[in-house]
């Protein structure tokens, strides 16, 4: 024989202040013999019963352990991102194609100042407008064009103008130009990125964004997955990386 016994959820309206943890329970259900009390404790909104950075509601959701910590650290779907990332961007972890975006998971590592050198190859009336060497790598472009930090802003017979650190500079074949540019180190995962500041397309996986400006606290970039043209923050790693950035932007 059994008697079903009712139990009162108290909130923070009858009590005036936070609820006990001990009193939120469901009716449970007391058995004549031996007097066993099976009561089924109902977690707290936002509770986190292992202590891993993940809410038990979300961890019941998507069939994760709440009385496990291990857990936090897996990837179950393979997407690369944690099943605590996942939690923290409110993605679903058992979902390959739901994930957070992968700019997540960039880090600014070091910054650097390192020497430049630009030379005006050739302008071309047909193919590539504007062929141009930095340092000992090719590159093609035409006026608009944004290459590892080197705007091109006009042209004509033998010479171009170009943008470098924020300043117009008239640019001459046969006649080198020599500049001190910031270099970002990045860090993706175990993968190891070097960008300009601005001005530089970033593919990770399959998601373009595009170098804007150094920050004091990070590196930012944009979004070229939309037309919202959203900006975000790459943060600094450590201090130490804070310290160089602040020396750049002085």
């Amino acid at each position: 024989m059994r008697w079903i016994i009712p139990f009162l959820l108290f909130t923070t309206s009858t009590l005036g202040q936070e609820a006990p943890d001990w009193l939120h329970f469901r009716p449970g259900i007391i058995h004549q013999q031996g007097c066993i009390v099976c009561i089924k404790r109902v977690p707290a909104s936002g509770a986190d019963s292992d202590g891993d950075g993940m809410a038990d509601d979300f961890e019941i959701r998507y069939g994760l352990d709440p009385k496990s910590r291990e857990d936090a650290g897996e990837d179950p779907d393979n997407d690369q991102f944690t099943n605590y990332e996942e939690y923290r961007s409110r993605t679903n972890p058992t979902d390959p194609e739901n994930h957070p975006a992968f700019w997540t998971r960039l880090r600014v590592t070091q910054v650097t100042r390192e020497s430049v050198e630009l030379r005006l190859l050739a302008i071309n009336e047909t193919g590539p407008p504007v062929m141009l060497r930095i340092n000992q790598h090719l590159h093609a472009g035409e006026v608009g064009d944004s290459v590892q930090g080197v705007a091109i802003v006009s042209r004509q017979k033998d010479r171009i103008i170009c943008r470098v650190n924020g300043e117009n500079v008239t640019l001459e074949k046969g006649k080198p130009l020599q500049f001190k540019q910031p270099v970002v180190n990045l860090s993706f995962g175990d993968e190891m990125l070097r960008v300009v500041p601005s001005g530089e397309t970033i593919t990770l996986e399959n998601e373009n964004y595009r170098t804007h400006q150094l920050s004091r606290d990070g590196l930012l970039i944009k979004d070229l997955n939309t037309r919202k043209n959203l900006s975000f923050l790459v943060p600094a790693r450590s201090r130490e990386v804070l310290n160089q950035i602040a020396e750049i932007l002085k």
